[in-house]
């Protein structure tokens, strides 16, 4: 739970900002994941999300694969290996199932889920400052979490969240508690907005079906599976 020297006002604010990312329908961003590994070597992977909960739809392109959704298909492009699946839901999966595959995935289950039960109970407030309309907001957690921090930057005025960052840290298998090695993980969003991007992202833009007959429109040189 949050200290007891925290102010109300960044208390309040805090819980204003997560209510209102568990209210949100769509939604664009960046994304940028970091890895520091236990030897030191370093990792980072760059990407792109789309989510619109009420069309069922999700996209996320990064360099290793891009993977988009919808009610009718299913598409994962493998960068590294060079390959391509692709699945007409509606007759390869059953109805009970998408359906609750998408109660998962847009209905904000999970988020709500750690927000509530890890962010609002664990998190402690390390900092609070607001300039204008402009908050920013950084969290701690408990030494014993994964967690070990969480940052936000919020537009009050406009009521949007403009820089998210969450850094994770997971002791190498087998060590001895308080062992420091391990991996260092640091996902970092930006760029957020709730733009409509469907037809930007839409599935038309990497394969079409005419006649039972599948012809990819990117990445055409990769290896394809497909259930139509």
């Amino acid at each position: 739970m949050f200290a007891s020297s925290q102010s109300k006002d960044g208390k309040d604010v805090l819980k204003n900002i997560l209510a209102g990312l568990k209210d949100v329908s769509r939604i664009k961003y960046d994304y940028t994941v970091s890895f520091i590994f236990p030897d030191n070597s370093k990792q980072k992977l760059n990407g792109h999300v789309y989510v619109d909960n009420n069309r069922h739809e999700l996209y996320n392109d990064n360099d290793l694969q891009t993977i988009i959704y919808t009610d009718k298909w299913s598409y994962q492009a493998d960068h590294t290996e060079k390959e391509i699946a692709i699945r007409n839901n509606e007759k390869h999966l059953s109805k009970e199932y998408r359906h609750e595959m998408e109660k998962q995935m847009f209905q904000n289950n999970a988020l709500s889920v750690f927000l509530d039960s890890v962010v609002m109970k664990r998190a402690l407030m390390k900092s609070y400052k607001k300039s204008n309309d402009t908050i920013n907001i950084e969290l701690s957690f408990p030494a014993n979490y994964a967690i070990r921090s969480i940052q936000l930057g919020y537009d009050e005025g406009h009521k949007k969240l403009f820089r998210y960052s969450m850094v994770t840290f997971f002791p190498e298998q087998g060590s001895a508690p308080g062992n420091k090695q391990g991996t260092t993980n640091t996902i970092a969003c930006s760029h957020f907005s709730d733009a409509d991007a469907s037809v930007e992202y839409g599935i038309d833009n990497f394969f079409v079906v005419n006649n039972s007959k599948l012809t990819l429109k990117k990445y055409n040189s990769y290896k394809l599976s497909s259930k139509l």
